[in-house]
């Protein structure tokens, strides 16, 4: 529907829940960074899109393993950014990372 300011206040209130209730560590808060992360992504907002992008890949990382199917997405989107960001080293580096993955 492209309400995209009413989608962040959602999600950032979703993330700030998971955060005091799973804590940080926990795959609903990655999603939820990943969620705020796509929407920073559709408006074009490539800093606070990398961001959070990298705070869901950390999270992940940390909880569900490098070669999980999850961080692979966090590595895509990541990829993605950079992109869009006209970084392309960057955006191969991750692209690589998650087509790894995707090929165990």
């Amino acid at each position: 529907m492209d309400d995209y300011e009413q989608s962040l206040i959602y999600y950032k209130k979703t993330v700030k829940i998971f955060e005091k209730v799973l804590g940080e560590d926990h795959p609903y808060t990655a999603t939820s960074y990943n969620n705020i992360g796509e929407i920073y992504w559709s408006i074009s907002n490539y800093e606070k899109a990398l961001y959070y992008h990298l705070m869901a890949l950390q999270t992940r990382e940390k909880v569900l393993g490098k070669n999980h199917l999850s961080t692979a997405y966090s590595y895509n989107n990541i990829g993605s950014v950079y992109n869009r960001m006209s970084k392309y080293d960057k955006a191969l580096e991750y692209y690589l990372k998650a087509k790894k993955i995707y090929e165990e």
